[in-house]
């Protein structure tokens, strides 16, 4: 059976080599010409593009897979970090969670919606956003064909510069909605962007190796009107 895997996925990869020409277009992929020229008849021109079609599908929700998995990690890092370092400076371990909570029920409540703070809601949203991100981060990174084969210390770089950059709009928050004075703004900023940073490293290191984990391949299903073969008895 493995043998006869391995055969199918050969076959496979030289009936889209055969096609000569392709155009991508919303993230599938369209062939112009070639596509009767597939020189194993058990996979034909529609089997191909299906084929092509499906690799693209599953690299990209392999991916999105792997960044919510890598962002949950890596809130969870950057959790038990904030909490250590704010109990080693004689603060409690909770107030991270405590300002993050308060700052979402300010924003709910400057558009006209009553929400407490406090604790649980600052938890619920930082693994929100933290898994959301990671997901996206994973989906991105599945849909270029350079990054999905990236080294490990390639794959942390884009990890951290990626976090450091689409968490601006978020970091902002806090210091507006809850109207800071600019030593406790500057200390919040000092606070969170090497958190950051973590969270962009552990969320590489998680992306690298879950792309790079081999998978199941199946070869497409095909009729037996397509392949040319009689139907077995």
């Amino acid at each position: 059976m493995r043998e006869k895997s391995k055969r199918q996925s050969v076959r496979q990869a030289l009936c889209l080599s055969d096609l000569f020409e392709a155009t991508p277009v919303l993230g599938a992929t369209v062939f112009q010409g070639g596509l009767d020229t597939c020189p194993s008849r058990r996979y034909n021109a529609t089997n191909c593009i299906a084929v092509e079609v499906s690799m693209t599908t599953t690299t990209w929700t392999k991916g999105v897979r792997v960044g919510l998995a890598g962002g949950l990690a890596a809130t969870a890092v950057v959790d038990a970090i904030m909490m250590s370092v704010l109990h080693r400076t004689g603060q409690p371990a909770k107030n991270g969670f405590v300002l993050i909570g308060d700052t979402a029920a300010g924003f709910f409540h400057s558009v006209g919606i009553d929400a407490a703070g406090g604790v649980p809601v600052g938890l619920f949203f930082h693994f929100l956003i933290g898994i959301a991100l990671g997901g996206l981060f994973g989906g991105i990174v599945s849909r270029v064909l350079t990054l999905q084969t990236a080294s490990k210390r390639k794959m942390v770089g884009l990890g951290v510069i990626y976090t450091e950059l689409i968490s601006i709009p978020i970091l902002v928050l806090p210091p507006i909605i809850l109207k800071m004075n600019k030593p406790d703004a500057v200390g919040w900023f000092r606070f969170t962007i090497p958190l950051h940073a973590v969270f962009g490293l552990v969320l590489g290191l998680v992306t690298s190796h879950g792309l790079r984990a081999p998978g199941r391949a199946r070869p497409p299903a095909t009729r037996p009107s397509d392949s040319g073969e009689p139907r077995p008895g």
